[in-house]
């Protein structure tokens, strides 16, 4: 039986663009193992995949998408800090 992956999703502005060569790679395919990953870009979804394409990260993503999705959690440069 096929395991159910949890949605996980990633904000693409200041978090993965500014982290592509700084071990973004390792972090999504430790993150895919488990998750399905989403990123999250609400104003260029077709830009942000072909970015993702060009750094070689689209392998590890299920979906870009612009609009908030139900995820288990979000990693995300304007969340609550405590």
């Amino acid at each position: 039986m096929k395991k159910h992956k949890k949605q996980l999703c990633i904000d693409f502005d200041r978090i993965l663009n500014c982290h592509a060569d700084k071990g973004a790679s390792e972090f999504l395919n430790e993150l895919y193992l488990n998750y399905e990953i989403y990123i999250l870009a609400p104003k260029s979804p077709d830009l942000v995949k072909k970015w993702l394409a060009q750094n070689n990260l689209a392998k590890y993503v299920k979906d870009v998408t612009g609009k908030k999705l139900q995820g288990c959690a979000y990693i995300d440069d304007s969340g609550i800090n405590y």
